[in-house]
């Protein structure tokens, strides 16, 4: 009796070391479980602090100038980006009246590029660059056509992630570095072509001196009539984009990174070190 006595209180004590051990593994699982969910009520998750709410609210506003920028310059490719108008007087001759012409970006070969009344007729014409023996020129908006679209696609891919992940700084370095290429490349489209557009079309001329060889914008006038040269809303609404890219790449610039983030509630405040 005895034996089976002492047999059964070392049973009895095993069972219930083991019940506490895994009790007490199950109250530590809940609190660990408790805390990861922010519910234990000593230490609460923080909430979103007013200036992250500010921060991620103007990195939005910079990533919708991005895609209106980008919007603006898809939208100049659909437009004439230069225009010719020579109005001559001369009622004897041919060339008599207004004969205006218009000029898009495109490939050289593709047709519909260049769009105008030629001289002595009245028939409105569609032709490409190399057709109306302008190849040169047509290279420049070859050239242009190429910096636009590349600027465009950086631009929309950019506002793009600005906007998906605008309450996470590091997800704004890459969406800074499309707007900085969107930038760059948005001002180097319409510079260049204002720049090299003279020298292009002096060289598919040949013996010109003046008008369009000469620069990129101007106007001539006398008795017998008058000529005007210049960039057309194509051009123009692309240097509007460039403005547009700089203010929302300088927004998010200032803004890219998260403000410190806020002591939890409750939480030990820190011990110095020993000197």
């Amino acid at each position: 009796m005895i034996v089976s006595s002492a047999k059964y209180d070392t049973q009895t004590s095993f069972r219930r070391n083991v019940v506490w051990a895994v009790r007490s593994t199950r109250r530590t699982q809940r609190g660990m479980l408790e805390r990861a969910v922010g519910v234990y009520t000593e230490t609460p998750l923080p909430k979103e602090s007013p200036e992250m709410a500010t921060r991620s609210g103007h990195r939005l506003v910079a990533s919708v100038f991005l895609l209106a920028g980008a919007v603006l310059l898809a939208g100049s490719l659909f437009l004439p980006w230069y225009s010719y108008s020579s109005t001559v007087m001369d009622g004897a001759s041919c060339v008599a009246g207004t004969h205006n012409y218009t000029y898009y970006l495109g490939l050289p070969s593709w047709n519909g590029t260049v769009r105008g009344v030629p001289w002595c007729t009245i028939a409105y014409e569609e032709q490409s660059y190399d057709h109306a023996g302008l190849p040169s020129t047509g290279v420049v908006a070859a050239t242009t056509l190429g910096i636009v679209v590349t600027a465009a696609a950086a631009g929309l891919l950019g506002g793009a992630l600005g906007v998906a992940f605008r309450g996470r700084a590091r997800w704004t370095n890459p969406a800074l570095a499309l707007a900085v290429v969107a930038a760059i490349l948005g001002v180097a489209g319409p510079e260049l072509y204002a720049v090299w557009l003279p020298v292009a079309y002096s060289n598919d001329v040949g013996g010109c001196s003046g008008g369009m060889c000469s620069s990129f914008t101007g106007s001539t006038g006398g008795g017998n009539g008058s000529v005007i040269w210049g960039p057309s809303i194509g051009w123009y609404l692309s240097v509007l984009a460039c403005v547009v890219f700089f203010i929302g790449t300088l927004i998010l610039f200032l803004y890219r990174r998260d403000p410190p983030e806020p002591v939890p509630l409750g939480a030990p405040e820190p011990v110095a070190s020993p000197a």
